[in-house]
């Protein structure tokens, strides 16, 4: 489905799990253990992945993984291949326009939380 893609993206471009980690991390887990892993914190996704590769890409693989605060929703893989087409199309230019790119979107801090 499309928010596995986005998982199996994101692990590809860092080399990390989106998925916090348990005691229990197994290779080989039942199919009910894996539908309770929950993704890391939308700050963390965001902050790995925007410092390894272009905003264009950390933000096609956000919307697939379904975080909020992305603008942009795919419903078929048609529409995913229609963008990763036009990217691939304007790669020189994403390419040469990362290394000015911003921060995507905005740290969320919860109440109550002490940050340190």
């Amino acid at each position: 489905d499309i928010s596995s893609l986005g998982s199996v993206l994101f692990e590809m471009f860092t080399g990390k799990s989106p998925f916090k980690e348990d005691d229990n991390n197994e290779l080989f887990c039942d199919e009910k253990e894996s539908e309770t892993k929950t993704l890391l914190s939308q700050n963390q996704l965001i902050s790995t992945l925007t410092a390894r590769i272009p905003l264009p890409f950390a933000k096609l693989v956000l919307n697939l993984m379904g975080i909020e605060g992305i603008a942009h929703c795919y419903t078929s893989a048609e529409d995913i291949a229609g963008e990763l087409n036009q990217m691939l199309s304007n790669l020189e230019c994403i390419l040469s326009n990362s290394a000015d790119q911003t921060a995507l979107g905005s740290l969320h801090f919860l109440k109550g939380k002490l940050y340190g």
